[in-house]
């Protein structure tokens, strides 16, 4: 747990080889600390659809039910999502629409994500190089 501009702030960062219990312990924690405080805890799911996981997940954002109960008021839930990104001539494309995308086109491997979660989607798009460089 760490705190970041004032609040207990904890990440989960995911990855295809998660198991759902990982995702449990990790709810049951901030839970925990959540119960002890009416100070909010953010929680932070990172890179959400590069897990095997990601229907548990939308439903835990989308519905805010965990365990058949329902997710603390003062807890906040935030997930980053990877775009798919399309190897097109040495280059890649990134983007979110549901599109068809085949796995051999990818330059690495997500999941799509659910229709529930959609509404909770902002696309930020993909800094280029040269903007990547400008605060290195």
């Amino acid at each position: 747990m760490a705190r970041v501009i004032g609040v207990q702030f904890h990440n989960l960062s995911l990855h295809a080889g998660i198991v759902e219990s990982q995702i449990l312990l990790f709810m049951n924690k901030g839970n925990a600390d959540a119960e002890k405080t009416e100070d909010e805890v953010w929680l932070f799911f990172d890179e959400i659809n590069t897990c095997n996981h990601i229907g548990l997940l939308a439903d835990l954002i989308a519905h805010r039910m965990f365990l058949g109960k329902p997710i603390l008021p003062n807890i906040r839930l935030f997930a980053a999502c990877n775009p798919y990104r399309l190897c097109v001539n040495n280059d890649n494309v990134a983007g979110l629409k549901k599109t068809r995308v085949y796995k051999s086109n990818l330059v690495y491997q997500v999941h799509p994500l659910p229709d529930q979660i959609l509404d909770y989607v902002w696309d930020f798009g993909v800094l280029k190089p040269e903007d990547e460089k400008v605060n290195s």
